[in-house]
């Protein structure tokens, strides 16, 4: 996470997400909805397998609102085998920056930037014993 965050929002993996397998991608144009507080137009939804991450392996989605990919392949994406391997979020107080570094399974590195005003995380729950309830 960028230095002049005082705080990450309270969806954000703090923890990291590194290793996380990326399963899927979505791009999806959603109707607008004038009457909402927040307007969205579009969303990106990443499926992720975090089983085998090293820290937050409790999120099998991410959902960008009002995205805009700024830089990199989002196609890459979609190619099997390909791993989260660090992330660092910015924001300038309307809205974020994300510039997340993956990794394919031949060991090449590619950078994907994107630019968004909302996010929402899915969490699996867990028991007191770490155990995944769904």
């Amino acid at each position: 996470m960028a230095a002049h965050m005082e705080a990450a929002p309270a969806w954000y993996w703090s923890r990291g997400l590194h290793d996380a397998a990326i399963t899927g991608v979505d791009e999806l144009e959603l109707p607008v909805d004038w009457k909402a507080g927040i307007r969205r137009w579009n969303c990106l939804e990443l499926a992720l397998d975090c089983r085998g991450a090293l820290f937050e392996t409790n999120v099998p989605f991410i959902r960008f609102y009002n995205y805009k990919i700024i830089s990199g392949d989002l196609n890459r994406l979609r190619e099997p085998h390909t791993w989260w391997f660090s992330d660092e979020l910015e924001s300038d107080g309307k809205g974020y920056r994300l510039t997340i570094l993956f990794e394919s399974a031949n060991s090449d590195r590619f950078r994907l930037e994107i630019g968004f005003a909302d996010a929402i995380v899915e969490r699996k729950l867990k028991n007191r014993n770490g155990e995944q309830l769904c």
